[in-house]
Formats: structure tokens, C-alpha cells, sequence
């Protein structure tokens, strides 16, 4: 069984997607990493009216779930690391180009 997600990708559909995901799957530890800090500082943000993408109900998930089991970092290479499964959620096709580099993988669609 999965224990422990990565998400590369913080922005409108990793973020929201990875917090609930961590809100219905509570055993499942959640790290959705983006190079952007200031993303993930709205992210991490004790304000949740800071929150950088706005859904309706989001904030309310996420207070739930940040710091139990759903967490936001700028350590990419680490989050992959530990990673049973890693969702990639981002416009940018060069970070394919560097994941294969760095770790030998491919993406794949499931």
C-alpha cells in the first residue's frame, strides 16, 4: 500500500488535487514540491485567506490536513526520494528533461 505521495507542481491543480487527496486518505503522507518559494509560502501561510489558488472549500481542507499529513516544500529531491508514487502537475516539459537526467525515469499516463 502507498504511504507516501510526492507532487511536483504546487500550482491550480497539484495544490488543491494533493489536499484532497490528503484529506480523504489521512494514512497517506502528502509533499507536493514546487522551486517556487513564495508559492510555497502561501501555501504554508497560518493564514489561510493566503492561500495562492482560490476554490471554494479549500481552505477548509487544507487546514485539515496541513502539517497532519499534507505538506509543502521547496526540497524537491528529497520529497522524490522517499516517494512510493509521484504525480508530476506542471506546464513546464523541461523538468521531465531534468527528472530523467537526475533519476533515469520516464513519466508515464495511467
Amino acid at each position: 500500500m502507498i504511504k507516501n505521495i510526492c507532487c511536483i507542481g504546487a500550482g491550480y491543480v497539484g495544490g488543491p488535487t494533493m489536499a484532497v487527496i490528503a484529506q480523504k486518505c489521512p494514512n497517506i503522507k502528502v509533499t507536493v514540491v514546487d522551486l517556487n518559494q513564495d508559492r510555497i509560502d502561501a501555501w504554508n501561510s497560518p493564514n489561510l485567506d493566503e492561500l495562492p489558488i482560490y476554490e471554494p472549500g479549500l481552505d477548509k481542507v487544507v487546514a485539515e490536513a496541513r502539517g497532519r499529513n499534507l505538506f509543502f516544500s521547496t526540497e524537491v529531491d528529497k520529497a522524490i526520494d522517499v516517494a512510493e508514487m509521484i504525480f508530476y502537475i506542471s506546464k513546464y516539459s523541461y523538468k521531465n528533461l531534468w527528472c530523467r537526467k537526475r533519476y533515469g525515469c520516464r513519466f508515464k499516463i495511467y
